[in-house]
């Protein structure tokens, strides 16, 4: 029994378990080196985007702040955790669960006339500033003493303007394929993604042509057959190039 006991302990960890190692590692070395975080906690915040590719509905972002250090229980249950659309369905549809119900997070969205009008880069910053100033709110309730730290996924700071209730105490950190290094980015990735893609199995009841339940609203050879058959709906984004009416500029696009 003793012998089977140690053989438990000692167990190496499974590949899952040190991918979740290595997220958690990465955030928690901007909380042990940001001057401010080394005498007082700090709120870390992650944020990412998804639909940016799709040609239908709003650009959808998600800010997640966990409360560090993580307990071994929510660590057990965030195991498998990564970017987003590396994962099952049904593994990121239990992590979304799990995230939501051991983090502070926000939702934030730029609406599909937003992305035609700003275009979709544009717009994914705004719903991502969207998110991250309705999440800012609910940590200060919580906790106004304590700065905060943003990660922002891709390469570009949120622009000031666009975060509308955050007064001061944020400070923003850029991380390239942050969805992949970070914790906080990879969650913010899943609950995205799972609340997008919920979206979008409704919305495509009521317009089944366009099998967006199987395509998630980006232009496969079914979608785009369906948008020459029946012609683009309110919902689809009409600057994108396979929605809008076809024209010899089209191929310089």
């Amino acid at each position: 029994m003793i012998a089977q006991a140690l053989g438990v302990l000692q167990k190496p960890a499974s590949k899952a378990e040190e991918r979740l190692a290595a997220l958690l590692a990465f955030d928690t070395s901007y909380l042990e080196n940001y001057l401010e975080c080394t005498s007082n906690p700090c709120w870390l915040v992650g944020v990412d985007e998804v639909g940016r590719g799709s040609a239908i509905g709003p650009v959808t972002a998600c800010a997640v702040a966990f409360q560090y250090p993580l307990s071994e229980i929510t660590k057990a249950a965030l195991v498998g955790l990564d970017d987003s659309k590396k994962l099952r369905p049904n593994l990121r549809q239990t992590l979304q669960t799990v995230i939501q119900a051991n983090a502070y997070w926000a939702l934030g969205e730029a609406t599909r006339e937003e992305v035609d009008e700003l275009n979709v880069y544009q717009a994914s910053r705004l719903a991502s500033s969207r998110a991250v100033s309705a999440l800012w709110k609910r940590l200060q309730g919580k906790d106004s003493n304590r700065a905060v730290i943003l990660l922002v996924d891709g390469n570009a700071r949120l622009p000031e303007a666009w975060l509308t209730t955050v007064e001061n105490g944020l400070t923003q950190y850029t991380v390239v394929k942050g969805d992949s290094q970070s914790l906080a980015i990879a969650a913010a990735s899943v609950v995205a993604k799972e609340t997008r893609d919920a979206w979008v199995r409704k919305i495509a009841m009521e317009y089944p042509n366009y099998r967006w339940e199987t395509n998630m609203g980006y232009l496969t050879a079914a979608h785009r057959q369906a948008l020459v058959d029946h012609g683009p709906t309110l919902w689809h984004r009409l600057n994108y190039k396979g929605v809008r009416p076809q024209t010899p500029s089209d191929d310089y696009l």
